[in-house]
């Protein structure tokens, strides 16, 4: 990058008229989220301690092997993400990992679904990052760098189709929910995703080191060798998946985003 004028004290131009630049990283909590459908909305019953597997919840209607879990403390903005390990008992379920923080009662929780292999064709069903909440959801400012496709078909996989159906006639559509809709991708067949991704691997079950057919790729959104920019999610904003045609052919289909919570 070459400026042109002064300099700051103390700051001096390289032999090409650069000026260096210290690329700093950052120090805030880095989050990995699935992109989920939220199916109930709860509260803690009782405290929950640091280190526990297991949380007592107001109700635990929606509650199943496998839901994914969301909890939120909007008093110290601690948030967490766990899969529930079989069925509730009374009203306690079992998480699949230690809690990390103490949450206090009264504290969000939302149980969601992260499966997209769902029929949206007459209804869309809608996947974001943040939870429903009651009812904020994860109500932080965060910055997210990348999205991460996942996917297991029961049949061979090619770019034309969509994971292992026909491609799709409505799409698949990545948007940004900012008090309007930003429309980002619509996306229809392997072949779209693989175009954007910075990686995309066919997978095969004729394959002994794979033994599964589907795919998974990875589309990076910061830096001058991607997409560009992160994509900021202020508070009360999220991204979100529509699907908007029947997936349900599909074995299993999930989307994860990676980026990090806002610098303050």
């Amino acid at each position: 990058m070459v400026l042109n004028g002064n300099l700051p004290s103390g700051i001096r131009r390289e032999a090409n008229g650069g000026v260096p630049v210290n690329i700093q990283d950052q120090t805030t909590k880095p989050v990995i989220l699935n992109f989920n459908n939220v199916t109930n909305s709860t509260t803690l019953k009782a405290d929950a301690t640091k280190g526990a597997k297991t949380i007592d919840l107001a109700s635990t209607t929606g509650s199943a092997d496998g839901k994914y879990i969301i909890i939120f403390d909007p008093s110290s903005l601690n948030f967490s993400f766990y899969t529930q390990i079989g069925a509730a008992a009374v009203d306690t379920i079992t998480l699949d990992s230690p809690l990390d923080f103490d949450y206090p009662a009264g504290s969000y929780v939302d149980l969601a679904n992260i499966d997209m292999s769902v029929n949206g064709d007459v209804t869309p069903v809608t996947f974001g990052l943040r939870g429903a909440g009651s009812p904020p959801g994860v109500d932080l400012s965060v910055h997210i760098t990348g999205i991460n496709f996942f996917c297991i078909a029961a049949t061979a996989v090619d770019l034309t189709k969509f994971a292992d159906i026909a491609a799709l006639t409505k799409g698949l559509i990545l948007r940004k929910r900012d008090g309007t809709f930003q429309n980002i991708v619509n996306i229809k067949n392997n072949a779209m995703i693989s175009a954007f991704s910075e990686r995309f691997t066919i997978t095969q079950a004729t394959n002994p080191v794979q033994g599964e057919d589907g795919f998974y790729g990875s589309a990076r959104f910061a830096g001058q060798d991607n997409l560009g920019v992160a994509i900021n999610l202020n508070i009360g904003e999220d991204l979100e998946f529509i699907v908007q045609d029947d997936l349900t052919g599909i074995t299993y289909l999930s989307i994860s985003a990676t980026g990090h919570v806002t610098q303050d």
